[in-house]
């Protein structure tokens, strides 16, 4: 897995650089099986974006404790551009212009939630937006492309079980079993990210395409 990891280096910069992190691996705390043990030349990794372990795509991590904190900012102030591509479970009785869009708007609590209630007790829940874009429809499955203008705990996957197309292999919110091919991961997969260079103010983009 180490060296799957170290291969998967997209891009890098002055102390940060980005990489493909496969499903099925934890971004931390798993030692000698995560992504930062996969760099054992750094004394210290800053994450500074997460995915779940079920969710493949791009992991931006820092080597300096300042550059880690200027692109944390960015995150926090949501000037960080993200894309995500994603497959969904089409419903029945499915209707829909292909290829189409929409913003998804439900509120949602902070916190991880279950297939029962996922967007949580109405009392806790905060403002929430995600962009959907319909790519095409095939074989009983929906390909989407998916923004998040907010950062809420499965923010994505919550939102899509919510619209009634769950998100293919997401056992927590959508069908308790896995189809084929989806029993380590979710068709979820962070494709695109963008943000300021700390050292230079360029813009950087970054680029992974989905598996599928």
């Amino acid at each position: 897995m180490e060296d799957q990891l170290r291969a998967g280096v997209l891009a890098r910069g002055t102390d940060w650089f980005a990489i493909n992190k496969p499903a099925g691996v934890s971004v931390h705390n798993e030692k000698g099986n995560d992504v930062v043990s996969a760099f054992p030349e750094y004394e210290k990794l800053f994450l500074l974006n997460r995915l779940d372990v079920p969710v493949s795509g791009i992991v931006l991590l820092a080597s300096d404790k300042l550059v880690a904190a200027a692109i944390q900012g960015q995150f926090a102030d949501r000037s960080v551009k993200k894309r995500y591509r994603a497959i969904a479970t089409m419903p029945e009785g499915f209707c829909a212009d292909v290829p189409g869009e929409g913003v998804w708007k439900k509120p949602l609590t902070k916190k991880a939630e279950n297939r029962a209630k996922p967007a949580g007790w109405g009392g806790r829940r905060v403002p929430c937006q995600t962009t959907w874009t319909i790519e095409k429809v095939e074989e009983a499955r929906i390909y989407l492309t998916l923004i998040p203008h907010t950062g809420r705990k499965h923010q994505l996957r919550r939102h899509a079980a919510i619209a009634g197309w769950p998100l293919v292999g997401d056992r927590r919110y959508g069908q308790p079993d896995a189809p084929a091919g989806f029993a380590e991961r979710i068709a979820l997969h962070a494709e695109w990210l963008e943000f300021r260079a700390p050292n230079s103010e360029e813009t950087v983009e970054i680029t992974c395409p989905a598996p599928w």
